[in-house]
């Protein structure tokens, strides 16, 4: 990996303390951090980058060992209602930019005009609670039966870079694992290549065979036996592009839908969709440090399946 041109030295609510390292002009230097060109004259025009307490204008040439405060936009901290649960974090950026929560099934992301709580309220009541400066935006969507990992970030200067993170589904980058139960005996692991796009007929769902590529890749875990009595695998499904309902799509392709994918063929299952984000590794697009973050298997899936995710960390 190239190395940075600087060094994060501190973050606090206010902002970052950077260390510079090569001869750069301000505007260049706010360029790599990752900032978008609207970000960049949007700091400087507020005066947000300074160097010894003097802020910098774009031209301005940095020496290597200069020392940058950049200041965070200020954010009005969005109203709160008590009666909304803080969500559950699995990971905070330790330079304040980032982090994740973990989606329950049933439960919306953002908001659809129905005034259901949100994730992205969860998000930032345990925000709130936890003193985590900043407004999250979802970097990511999962379906609204599907659990499990969701990023979020916290800082619009920063956004631009963690939303090309996410969309360059470049799995030395960004990598996502799901855990799943499929119907029936899954034996081999399988790689699906069937492209994803709009189903014509019914506006609730994906069709398989045109649209955009689409990679996922299958490996069973073991088998069990569903409270139905039906046959079950469990498998880590592996993505490479971020299609809606693409596992669900892909596995259905394989003549083994996700249990409980009513939509998709399957039989209704007891804990619904058994279908959960469940590990993702990531390079800090601002820091280039390497994060792993994981959500562990919810207790609507069987006994037996989440013992089957645990061996498979081993």
């Amino acid at each position: 990996m190239v190395r940075a041109p600087y060094r994060i030295l501190a973050s606090s609510p206010q902002g970052l303390r950077i260390a510079w390292r090569t001869e750069a002009a301000a505007a260049e230097a706010l360029s790599s951090l990752g900032l978008s060109r609207s970000g960049v004259a949007a700091v400087l025009s507020s005066g947000r980058l300074a160097r010894e307490g003097v802020a910098l204008a774009a031209a301005t040439g940095l020496a290597p060992g200069d020392v940058l405060e950049l200041a965070f936009e200020p954010v009005a901290p969005a109203p709160l209602d008590a009666s909304i649960p803080a969500a559950s974090l699995l990971w905070v950026d330790p330079w304040g930019l980032a982090l994740a929560a973990d989606k329950p099934a049933h439960l919306l992301v953002h908001g659809d005009g129905s005034g259901q709580i949100t994730l992205s309220q969860q998000v930032a009541a345990a925000m709130a609670q936890q003193g985590i400066a900043g407004a999250p935006q979802a970097l990511q969507r999962l379906d609204q039966d599907t659990s499990g990992v969701v990023l979020f970030s916290l800082h619009p200067e920063f956004q631009p870079a963690f939303d090309a993170l996410v969309a360059s589904h470049d799995p030395s980058h960004l990598s996502k694992r799901y855990f799943a139960l499929v119907e029936g005996v899954m034996t081999q692991a399988k790689a699906v290549d069937v492209p994803v796009g709009r189903d014509r007929h019914d506006a609730r769902r994906m069709h398989g065979g045109t649209g955009k590529e689409a990679h996922s890749f299958f490996e069973p875990l073991g088998t069990l036996t569903l409270a139905n009595g039906a046959c079950a695998t469990a498998v880590s499904v592996a993505i490479t592009t971020g299609r809606r309902h693409q596992i669900r799509v892909h596995a259905a392709a394989l003549g083994h839908p996700v249990a409980g994918d009513i939509l998709y063929g399957a039989a209704l299952a007891p804990g619904g969709l058994m279908l959960h984000s469940w590990q993702e590794t990531l390079v800090h697009p601002v820091s280039r440090q390497r994060f792993q973050v994981e959500a562990a298997v919810p207790s609507r899936f069987p006994e037996g399946a989440r013992q089957l995710a645990e061996a498979a960390k081993q």
